[in-house]
């Protein structure tokens, strides 16, 4: 789960707006920072639902206030090469591999000619 001050700061101003409920109304600069948080987790790969859970907001509200947003929409799948990182799997090593995307699909027990076919066949 994702836990981090930004994080506390942004739950307690939605906590002081009273009980969930749909009738609950985000004031604009409250909205403004939730988008910002929103998209900084998803451009650094936190899944849809992880991050709505983490926030306490649906994500179709969520979504929609990013679409509304215009330039903090999560990243779109586009042509070309796209950054990766390599993380040390420590005293835990083995022969597979863990892929997760963007978007937060993960895939596990995969061999590295393995990830690297199925990142040729999804580009």
């Amino acid at each position: 789960m994702i836990d981090d001050s930004e994080l506390r700061e942004l739950r307690a101003e939605i906590q002081q707006l009273g009980p969930t409920s749909p009738a609950r109304r985000y004031h604009d600069a409250l909205k403004a920072k939730i988008v910002k948080w929103v998209a900084t987790q998803r451009h650094a790969g936190a899944g849809a639902g992880e991050v709505a859970q983490a926030i306490g907001i649906p994500w179709e509200t969520l979504g929609r206030w990013l679409r509304e947003g215009g330039s903090a929409a999560p990243p779109s799948r586009a042509a070309g090469l796209r950054p990766v990182r390599v993380v040390d799997a420590g005293a835990r090593a083995s022969s597979t591999l863990v892929l997760r995307t963007p978007r937060g699909f993960t895939v596990e027990g995969l061999d590295f000619d393995a990830v690297v076919m199925l990142l040729e066949r999804l580009g």
